[in-house]
C-alpha cells in the first residue's frame, strides 16, 4: 500500500504547518455502530493537505556543498494513535504527520513527505509498528536536504467518553474578515463534539480554518482527538457529505490520535485551507482525558499574514439564520419495533431544533448530532417477510451517509419527497431480528428527512444502476 506525498511550504516561522490528508480509508470492521457505548479509543484530526510548494532555484552542484541546508529532518520520531483496529492507510497517514511534525524548515522551505511503504494489516490495539517515511526539503538559495525519518506508531487502548455537547460554528457562515470564531472549554474527564461550516467569500484573501488547545492548568493534560474536514470547494453538497462521511467512517473504529499537552501550553490541532469562493466544514470531537480544564479555540486567519481581531457575537448577530453556541445533545438514540401487522416505522433526522444554551439561535437541522437507530423486527407467521429500509427527505436536497447492519452506504443528492430504498432484508418466518442505523445530518443538505422501514415494495436494490445509493463498505 502506498499513499501520495505531501507538498508543504513553511510560512514565516521556521516551523511545517500541520496538514493532514483528505484521503480517508474505509474501516476494516469496527466496534459497533454506535460509537459512544463502545470501550476503547478516541480518533485523530483530519484536513486537506497543502500542495502549493514555494518556487524555488535550484544551485549548481558545485554550490551545493557551500549552501546553508533548508531545513533539519528528524532520524526518528513517535506518534501514539487509537483504533480497534487502525486501518493500515490511516496507520501511513498517521505516520506522515508525525514525520511532517518531526522536521523543521527555513523560512520559505518547502517540505514533500512521501509515500509510506510498509505491512498492509491493520494494527490492533495494544501493539506498535516501525514505518519509514521519505523527507525531502528544499528552499531557493538553500542545499536541499534528503533522508528517512523512522516514526514509530504505537496503537493504545483509551476509555471513549461520550461527548455531551455539540459546539458549533456557522455564523458568520460567509467570512469577510479573520479572527477568532468561537472559544469553548472542556473540564476534566469530559468530551465535546464541534461543528463549523464557513465560506470564504468570493474576493477576500485565502484563509485557513485552524483549532487550538490550550491547557490551563499547572499539570500535563492527556487528550484525545477525531475529526474529519469536508472542503475546500465550492460544491456544498461535496463538503457536507464528506466532512460526515469521513467523520462517521473514523468513528466507528475509533480511529485516533493521543497527546500531551504541557502545562499552560497550547497546540494547533487543524489547520484547513479554506481560499476565496470556498466552503470548508470540520467535525471533531475532542476529550480531556486526564489533567486540568482546556480552552478550545476556533480562528479564520489569513493564509499570509498576522491575525485580524473578529469582533465578537453581537445581538445582530443572534437574528443571524445560522447558528453557534454550545448545544446540550451531541448524541441521539431510539428504540422502535416493527412487525407485519404494524405501519412503517418513521424515524425523523433532523428536526429537533436543539436549543441553544446561550443566546443564540437553536440548531437547525441538527447538524453535527449523531442519530442511532435500533429496530427490533418480528415475523410471527409462517412465511418470510420482506422488509426495506427507505430514505425520505422533506425539505429539500439531501445527501447521506448511514451505517446500517453492519455495512455503510451513502446517497447522492436527493430531491424533496424521494424515496429510495437504502437497506433491504429478510426476517424468516417465527424469526426475530435487530437492525441497527447509524446517521449524521450533513452541512449543505436540508433537513428534516424521515427513514422509513416496512415491506419490501420491490424498487430498486441499493448500489443497482437505477438506485442513488452506493456502498462504501461491507464488512465492518
Amino acid at each position: 500500500m502506498r499513499l501520495s506525498c505531501l507538498v508543504i511550504p513553511s510560512r514565516l516561522a521556521a516551523v511545517a504547518v500541520i496538514a493532514l490528508l483528505a484521503v480517508v480509508p474505509l474501516p476494516s470492521r469496527a466496534a459497533g455502530l454506535l460509537p459512544w457505548a463502545t470501550g476503547i479509543a478516541t480518533p485523530a484530526p483530519i484536513a486537506t493537505p497543502i500542495v502549493t510548494p514555494s518556487p524555488s532555484v535550484e544551485p549548481s552542484a558545485d554550490a551545493v556543498d557551500a549552501l546553508p541546508p533548508a531545513g533539519t529532518i528528524a532520524p526518528e520520531t513517535r506518534v501514539t494513535i487509537t483504533g480497534d483496529p487502525a486501518d493500515p492507510a490511516f496507520v501511513f497517514e498517521q505516520a506522515q504527520f508525525a514525520a511532517l511534525r518531526a522536521a523543521s524548515l527555513q523560512p520559505g522551505a518547502t517540505i514533500r513527505i512521501g509515500g509510506v511503504e510498509g505491512v498492509r494489516d491493520a494494527l490492533p490495539v495494544g501493539k506498535e509498528r516501525l514505518l519509514t517515511v521519505p523527507v525531502t526539503i528544499t528552499a531557493p538559495e538553500m542545499s536541499p536536504v534528503h533522508a528517512l525519518t523512522n516514526v514509530t506508531v504505537q496503537n493504545l487502548a483509551s476509555p471513549y467518553i461520550v461527548p455531551r455537547s455539540l459546539v458549533v460554528s456557522d455564523e458568520p457562515e460567509y467570512l469577510t474578515a479573520s479572527g477568532t470564531l468561537l472559544t469553548a472549554t472542556i473540564a476534566p474527564g469530559t468530551a465535546a463534539r464541534f461543528f463549523s461550516y464557513h465560506e470564504n467569500v468570493a474576493g477576500q484573501p485565502a484563509r485557513r480554518l485552524r483549532v487550538r488547545v490550550t491547557n490551563l492548568g499547572d499539570a500535563p493534560s492527556v487528550l484525545s482527538m477525531e475529526g474529519a474536514y469536508g472542503g475546500p470547494s465550492s460544491d456544498v453538497f461535496a463538503v457536507g457529505h464528506s466532512a460526515s462521511r469521513r467523520f462517521l467512517l473514523r468513528s466507528l473504529p475509533h480511529e485516533g490520535r493521543l497527546l500531551t499537552l504541557a502545562p499552560h501550553s497550547t497546540a494547533l490541532l487543524r489547520d484547513d485551507d479554506l481560499p476565496a469562493g470556498t466552503v470548508g466544514n470540520a467535525i471533531f470531537e475532542l476529550a480531556d482525558l486526564q489533567g486540568p480544564p482546556l480552552q478550545v479555540d476556533l480562528s479564520a486567519e489569513h493564509a499570509v499574514g498576522p491575525l485580524r481581531p473578529l469582533a465578537p457575537p453581537t445581538a445582530a448577530g443572534i437574528h443571524d439564520r445560522h447558528a453557534r453556541g454550545i448545544y446540550p445533545l451531541a448524541n441521539l438514540h431510539a428504540t422502535f419495533s416493527y412487525a407485519p401487522d404494524q405501519p412503517p416505522v418513521i424515524m425523523p433526522v433532523g428536526g429537533l431544533a436543539l436549543p441553544n444554551t446561550g443566546p443564540g439561535l437553536a440548531l437547525g437541522g441538527d447538524y453535527g448530532v449523531f442519530f442511532a437507530f435500533t429496530v427490533e423486527v418480528h415475523n410471527p407467521t409462517d412465511d418470510p417477510l420482506p422488509i426495506a429500509l427507505y430514505i425520505n427527505p422533506r425539505s429539500g436536497r439531501v445527501t447521506g451517509t448511514f451505517a446500517i447492519d453492519r455495512s455503510v452506504v451513502s446517497v447522492h443528492a436527493l430531491p424533496a419527497l424521494a424515496h429510495p430504498k437504502l437497506w433491504e432484508g429478510v426476517v424468516q418466518a417465527h424469526a426475530s431480528g435487530r437492525l441497527e442505523i447509524l446517521t449524521m445530518p450533513e452541512g449543505g443538505s436540508s433537513y428534516p428527512l424521515n427513514l422509513v422501514l416496512g415491506p419490501d415494495d420491490g424498487s430498486s436494490s441499493p448500489g443497482s444502476p437505477r438506485s442513488p445509493v452506493y456502498s462504501e463498505s461491507t464488512a465492518l
